[in-house]
């Protein structure tokens, strides 16, 4: 259970707020270049190459959304995508920007896979995309002493998540596909980073309880709670 939810825990959050970089990005310019500079901030913060089918930014109304965003893998990885998230939307509140802080109204998230590979040496992408993110964000507070926008907090989160594959270098044999099959979970009052992280920790121990009730002897979900990632022995 613990590997499994480090895993999936990891990705969602650590992407959610490198949105919350690009929501800022998109506030200060417009569609194209807000664009082309998200998917630049997207490969400095992640070392993953990024591309955005659509991004815009609206003008009458406080909102950012991204259509067809791709995160691919780095050649230690093998390549091949990371993430498709076909939609991401995000109406924010203004008034705390100027203070130093991005409050965020709505937040619609659309993963529909993500495939986490493990090397041959045993780490994951999940590990290289944390460890990139934090040791960009500390060299971002080096190079500056200007203030930052803090995490203000989520009124509405909605969540899916698709698939989920695991693709393991070292042994193909513990490669695996599951079906997340999650759908718009709301989240609500998440103001801050601890109350996110509570708040999935509930969704993925719910995903654990459901798996278990509708088909117990069904590897899937239930295999990466119980196993750490790897299929049972028979």
């Amino acid at each position: 259970m613990k590997t499994f939810f480090r895993w999936l825990f990891r990705t969602v959050v650590t992407l959610i707020f490198l949105f919350i970089v690009l929501v800022v990005v998109g506030v200060l310019l417009k569609d194209v270049i807000a664009k082309s500079l998200a998917e630049r901030n997207l490969r400095n913060n992640t070392g993953m190459d990024a591309k955005i089918e659509k991004m815009e930014v609206g003008l009458a109304t406080p909102t950012v959304s991204l259509e067809g965003l791709k995160l691919y893998n780095t050649p230690d990885f093998g390549g091949g995508t990371f993430l498709e998230m076909p939609e991401l939307r995000i109406e924010y509140i203004p008034d705390g920007i100027r203070d130093g802080k991005l409050r965020l109204k709505t937040v619609r998230l659309h993963i529909a896979e993500v495939n986490i590979v493990k090397d041959k040496n045993g780490k994951t992408n999940v590990e290289m995309l944390e460890k990139e993110s934090k040791r960009k964000a500390r060299g971002e507070k080096d190079k500056t002493d200007k203030p930052g926008i803090d995490f203000g907090g989520i009124d509405t989160l909605y969540l899916t998540v698709g698939k989920l594959k695991i693709t393991d270098l070292a042994n193909p044999k513990n490669n695996q596909e599951i079906n997340v099959g999650l759908k718009d979970e709301v989240g609500r009052n998440l103001k801050t980073e601890a109350d996110l992280t509570g708040w999935f920790a509930g969704v993925v121990f719910k995903l654990y309880l459901q798996q278990v009730m509708t088909n117990p002897d069904h590897g899937g979900l239930r295999t990466l709670f119980d196993g750490g990632g790897k299929k049972r022995s028979r």
